[in-house]
């Protein structure tokens, strides 16, 4: 099982409370309709910590890295990340773990 973790620092005009829970909605319905997609949470910084450097933390599962490039190469993937992330992120993120 593969672990997908993506860190988004917002732009100036998404980063109010409101904006925040928006994006974080559309991403958790969105991110569950993918093919290839098992798990998705979306998480928004909680702490002084967090929020200095991150607004957004999205993690989703996958069977495999087969299955994460194949969803990276979905045109349904890119159209929910044109639509919704590319507005909204000034800079990202992302890793792949190996769950044990």
């Amino acid at each position: 099982m593969i672990l997908r973790t993506s860190y988004l620092k917002l732009t100036e005009d998404h980063q109010g409370e409101r904006a925040r829970q928006r994006l974080a909605k559309a991403l958790r319905e969105g991110y569950a309709e993918l093919p290839r997609v098992r798990g998705t949470e979306v998480a928004l910084a909680a702490d002084p910590a967090a929020k200095k450097g991150w607004d957004v933390a999205v993690h989703l599962r996958f069977d495999s890295e087969d299955a994460v490039a194949a969803w990276e190469q979905d045109p349904a993937t890119r159209a929910l990340e044109e639509a919704v992330l590319e507005p909204a992120v000034a800079f990202s993120k992302v890793w792949s773990w190996e769950l044990v």
